[in-house]
């Protein structure tokens, strides 16, 4: 009996008590628990810095995209000053004389992408360089699309005039079904809030006379032969054409502006198809190819 008590104490006493397993496994549970929370905070923080990364190199791009938009979108203003005005080049080597009180507004940075757009308000006169994209000047009456070189826009107090003077151009009011009008060379329009009249031929400004002289403001044709009208240009204007052997079998139906050769020789040989040279005195024409 005695034996049988000692063997069964030894038994006994190779195992812990219950209250010491219950000892270790609190401590192997908090130590886990350390782990998992420090796992934890170590991943929140990872997270952090990647949000606080990303953050950042978008906070980059966007201010480099916001950068950039301001320099592309940088406006430029010229106001005519008191007198003639104020003449200036644009970037593609255009030039606009604006007229006293008159305002542009263009973006010189979007001209290299060929958008060649100006705000007007007031009155300025265009020379336009020809192939580099299309220019639109822009007015509170609506808008002048160029297809030729030269014109001049003047807003007045319920209408806008605009005339051609070389090339064509064409014309579109800022109003709901308005058509637009095709402005050719020596002509002019009125565009008002409901749209745009019919051309109608520019007249020139009277010019002092001293001389009392009898030299028509403008002469007219209806298919005329265009070497009698280049006679009447040698005529009035005291040059020399060369070249005219082009003219034969040409008619000319349009306008003469006695008084102004540039406009002149614009209206009439352009508009029959020939380009032109001027030197010296001398008109040599061209065939435009």
């Amino acid at each position: 009996m005695d034996r049988g008590m000692d063997i069964e104490k030894i038994e006994i006493s190779r195992f812990p008590l219950k209250h010491e397993v219950f000892t270790r496994k609190k401590e192997i549970g908090d130590r886990l628990a350390a782990m998992r929370d420090s796992r934890r905070r170590f991943e929140a923080d990872a997270l952090r810095r990647r949000h606080r990364r990303n953050f950042v190199w978008v906070s980059a791009v966007v201010a480099a995209v916001v950068a950039v938009a301001l320099f592309m979108l940088k406006v430029v203003t010229v106001t005519g000053s008191a007198g003639n005005g104020t003449v200036m080049s644009l970037p593609c080597g255009s030039t606009v004389c604006v007229a006293a009180g008159g305002e542009i507004s263009y973006r010189p940075h979007l001209w290299n992408m060929a958008l060649r757009r100006v705000e007007l308000d007031g009155a300025a006169r265009f020379s336009v360089e020809k192939g580099k994209g299309t220019f639109v000047v822009i007015t509170d009456y609506g808008q002048v699309t160029v297809h030729g070189t030269e014109f001049e826009v003047s807003e007045q107090t319920d209408k806008m005039i605009v005339k051609c003077f070389k090339g064509c151009v064409e014309v579109t009011a800022d109003s709901p079904d308005a058509p637009s009008v095709m402005l050719q060379a020596g002509e002019e329009v009125e565009v008002g809030k409901t749209g745009v009249s019919e051309p109608a031929v520019m007249l020139c400004e009277d010019d002092d006379n001293e001389d009392g002289d009898d030299i028509p403001e403008l002469l007219n044709y209806n298919r005329e032969e265009l070497a009698n009208v280049v006679a009447e240009i040698e005529h009035y204007f005291g040059v020399t054409v060369g070249n005219k052997w082009l003219c034969d079998g040409v008619t000319y139906t349009g306008v003469f502006y006695p008084k102004d050769m540039d406009l002149t020789l614009e209206v009439v040989f352009r508009s029959c198809g020939f380009d032109y040279t001027l030197k010296d005195g001398k008109v040599v024409l061209h065939r435009i190819e």
